[in-house]
């Protein structure tokens, strides 16, 4: 019997703890939004409309040309490495390969 009301005085013990550590936990949270709220406010970048896009050019042709240009120099100097994953499936079975880029080519494994 003894056992009985040590048990329930220890899970209200516990559960008083438990709501301590959440409200003190969504106070926490509270503090952090509404600090942050005020960092942006000071900042000056609150949600709002944003700046107007520019216009268009007037001849689609050289833009595009200018679009291609500049995305072909960002690919050649690009000069990062990556790493995936292929997964491929034909009527033999399926394949998975491990592919890493290397500055002399790819490296493939069977996973």
């Amino acid at each position: 019997m003894q056992l009985a009301a040590d048990l329930e005085r220890l899970n209200k013990h516990l559960f008083l703890i438990i709501m301590s550590f959440r409200r003190f936990l969504w106070r926490t949270v509270v503090f952090l939004c509404s600090a942050n709220l005020v960092f942006a406010l000071q900042q000056g970048r609150t949600t709002g409309p944003e700046a107007p896009l520019p216009p268009l050019p007037q001849d689609a042709n050289q833009y595009l040309r200018e679009v291609v240009k500049h995305e072909m120099a960002a690919d050649a100097n690009d000069h990062s490495h990556w790493r995936y994953r292929i997964h491929r499936e034909d009527e033999k079975g399926s394949q998975d390969r491990d592919v890493i880029d290397t500055k002399d080519g790819q490296l493939a494994a069977h996973c």
